[in-house]
């Protein structure tokens, strides 16, 4: 039994450290509505109207969409322990549809923020200066929600697709140069 576990051990690691490998599990992404309530003591005593902690799906990263400009923060924790402290999650407003496109008012009266890497986390608690809708969106780059099995297979199968060439060492042929005279340019208007 012990050289079967042995044998199935080298099997497994010898393909995936035999050479470099971009291996990218798949990224899964959730979208979770966060209640604000803004009757709750803490906004009479702090200003800030804080939602109940929520259990999610575990995730890495996280963008909020929320109904209007106000301050925004997050904290995350991960298996129950201790919370992070608050991070802020900044407006996006650079980016996003063109006004008065129909791109945009499809989109509403939401205001996007900035993606937030936190680390592994599997729950979050969010608090506004106002009671205005948000949504949470989760992104999982790492494949922390996958099973330890279902991971050994992700990196199994990345290794065996071996790593794609590096666009920095990929060559490029000059293209053909036509000078002006060539191509007929008329030299008394330069």
């Amino acid at each position: 039994m012990l050289s079967f576990l042995v044998l199935l051990a080298v099997a497994v690691v010898v393909p995936v450290t035999a050479r470099p490998v971009l291996a990218a599990p798949p990224l899964r992404t959730a979208v979770v509505d966060v209640p604000l309530h803004p009757g709750a003591p803490s906004f009479a005593s702090t200003g800030w109207v804080v939602a109940d902690p929520l259990d999610v799906q575990p995730f890495a990263m996280l963008g909020l969409e929320v109904g209007g400009e106000d301050d925004v923060e997050v904290r995350t924790s991960r298996d129950g322990g201790p919370w992070s402290g608050w991070v802020p999650m900044p407006h996006q407003h650079d980016e996003g549809p063109d006004p008065d496109t129909s791109e945009a008012l499809a989109a509403g009266e939401a205001h996007l923020t900035h993606p937030v890497f936190v680390g592994e986390a599997d729950a979050l608690q969010v608090r506004s200066r106002s009671a205005m809708p948000v949504r949470a969106h989760l992104i999982d780059p790492f494949g922390l929600s996958r099973s330890l099995p279902q991971r050994i297979v992700d990196r199994a199968a990345a290794a065996w697709r071996g790593t794609p060439p590096s666009t920095a060492s990929a060559t490029v042929d000059m293209p053909a140069i036509v000078t002006r005279a060539q191509w007929g340019a008329d030299e008394s208007i330069v």
